[in-house]
């Protein structure tokens, strides 16, 4: 056929002017014969309107621990100017005592070309062996920078304890075997998705970054509460916030507060923090908002004493916040999902809530209600929330179809008050059945377009649709 006849692309096809037909998967350095498994996705606001990309990646089921910060041009092939051949291979901590950084969960960026990194490393706390938020910084000509933290990596390991009472325990370092058992249940839950669900958990504001933490365990006993975190320039925790650099979320509505277990965090125009996350979250969920000023109190014109409790109708229902976007006009976009059958894991609704400055529905929004995406009996699973530079909605997940293959990775846009975008898909949805793998983090490249970090049992990579 002659070039000039193609048929032109539709919205939310995949865009064949990226990588193969639409898909990047990256080489594994330490592993040629594997591929790396695609976790965080950023595009880089200080380039042209290109963007070019940016990729938290690690060596999978295969080798993990082997984690890297990729750098892509605009069209998906390497940025061989970065690190080595377009790789950066991210810092290490003590062997014997923390070891190599897992997963990086999330990307901030300054003006002067420099990058705040923020993951996720096993290793050995005050309390046993947990999973502990980290973060290193590369500098505006790709290298890591050792003034950060200590020799370049920020670990975060003494956070409070869980609850007044629990004792301190000595580091201990236990057998190959131990160790050993809890990288299995690390593999186990990446590949679960459990813990890969990265909503932003960062965000820089006045030269300091705001960020999620907690030293999390794979069992819901080892739970423990979320901190609203801030950061200096040189990664160790800003005193002059908070306790210490700490504000603990909790319900201010309970006697005693009740911990949030957080998800994901925005700055609005003031530098304050809007913070989602879930009430009970171990097994059933009540979706939170809460607002913080910019010293990390709690913002008292927002809500009920600063925390809005989401539900789906007029009647209380179990409903887990999982993603936040900050709008210029004080106003905030949340992604929830409604649970029919009470339990995180199970089917799910997903929904879209705007919500004024003061926390109430925006009555513009859908006439004030939740916008759906309801596949049922098909579960839908949505993982994270972007706008494009239209104010319209992006939501990435995938479908759960019941035959085999079972998933299917789906796209949904809702258009800026609150109804599905009929010019993208099926009522605003797609679904694509020809990936066969889960859609994870979804972002907004040259404006309009979409890349999502889509991810399965054995496969990985960055795929590019038409917005």
């Amino acid at each position: 056929m002659d070039q000039n006849n193609k048929p032109a692309l539709a919205v939310g096809d995949p865009d064949v002017t990226f990588g193969l037909n639409g898909i990047v998967r990256l080489d594994n350095p330490s592993n040629p014969a594997a591929i790396l498994r695609s976790d965080t996705l950023a595009v880089d606001p200080t380039t042209d309107i290109a963007q070019r990309i940016y990729v938290g990646a690690t060596g999978g089921s295969e080798a993990v621990g082997v984690c890297y910060v990729v750098r892509l041009l605009a069209n998906g092939q390497l940025d061989i100017s970065f690190g080595q051949g377009g790789y950066l291979l991210a810092p290490t901590g003590d062997p014997e005592r923390h070891g190599t950084i897992q997963q990086v969960t999330g990307l901030v960026f300054a003006a002067s070309g420099e990058i705040t990194c923020f993951g996720r490393m096993l290793g050995y706390t005050p309390y046993g062996l947990r999973i502990i938020p980290v973060a290193f910084r590369i500098t505006a000509a790709g290298v890591i920078d050792t003034r950060f933290g200590v020799k370049g990596l920020a670990i975060y390991d003494s956070l409070p304890p869980p609850k007044a009472g629990v004792a301190r325990e000595e580091f201990i370092h236990p057998g190959q075997d131990e160790r050993e058992q809890a990288i299995q249940s690390w593999r186990r839950l990446v590949q679960e998705g459990k813990v890969s669900d990265l909503s932003p958990r960062a965000r820089r504001v006045d030269g300091k970054i705001l960020f999620l933490a907690k030293l999390e365990g794979w069992l819901p006993e080892w739970r423990t509460p979320t901190y609203l975190a801030r950061i200096n320039t040189d990664g160790s925790l800003d005193t002059t916030f908070g306790q210490a650099g700490l504000v603990l979320l909790t319900d201010p509505t309970t006697e005693p507060p009740e911990s949030v277990d957080g998800w994901s965090l925005d700055i609005d125009r003031q530098g304050g923090a809007i913070v989602v996350g879930d009430l009970k979250p171990l097994n059933t969920a009540v979706g939170v908002v809460i607002r913080y000023d910019s010293q990390g109190r709690l913002d008292q014109e927002f809500g009920r004493s600063g925390i809005v409790h989401l539900y789906a109708g007029e009647e209380p229902a179990i409903t887990s916040a999982r993603s936040v976007k900050a709008l210029e006009d004080g106003k905030s976009i949340i992604q929830a999902a409604l649970l029919p059958d009470g339990t995180i894991g199970g089917a799910e609704i997903p929904l879209i809530i705007k919500l004024l400055r003061n926390g109430e529905r925006d009555p513009d929004f859908n006439e004030g209600k939740p916008a759906q995406v309801d596949f049922s009996p098909s579960p839908y699973l949505v993982k994270t929330l972007n706008i494009d530079d239209a104010g319209r909605i992006v939501i990435s997940g995938y479908k759960l179809t019941g035959a085999a293959p079972d998933i299917a990775g789906g796209i949904s846009r809702f258009v800026p008050r609150g109804m599905p975008d009929e010019k993208f898909g099926v009522g605003g949805t797609r679904i694509y059945s020809n990936f066969e793998l889960f859609f994870n983090q979804v972002v907004i490249q040259s404006r309009v377009n979409i890349l999502v970090a889509i991810q399965g049992y054995s496969d990985s990579a960055i795929a590019r649709f038409i917005g």
